[in-house]
C-alpha cells in the first residue's frame, strides 16, 4: 500500500506468490490477477498509470555430505 496525504493506493492480488521458472529470456508468461483501489481525496485526471513489480528469488537443494 502506498500513502499520500489521505491517499491511499491498494494492490491486492488473487493468490500471493507469482512464480515464474527458467531464465528470463525462456520463461513462459505468468498470468495474474487482482484489484487496484485507488483512494483519493479528490478527483484528478489520470493520462496513464505505470505498474513496476520488483521481487525476491528462491532457491532450494539438498546438500550431501560425500
Amino acid at each position: 500500500m502506498i500513502k499520500s496525504g489521505s491517499s491511499r493506493l491498494e494492490l491486492s492480488l488473487d493468490q500471493p506468490d507469482i512464480v515464474l521458472r527458467g531464465l528470463a529470456d525462456d520463461a513462459r508468461s505468468t498470468l495474474f490477477s487482482g484489484q487496484l483501489v485507488v483512494h483519493l481525496t479528490e478527483p484528478i485526471r489520470v493520462k496513464g498509470l505505470k505498474l513496476v513489480l520488483e521481487g525476491h528469488e528462491r532457491l532450494e537443494w539438498e546438500y550431501h555430505d560425500t
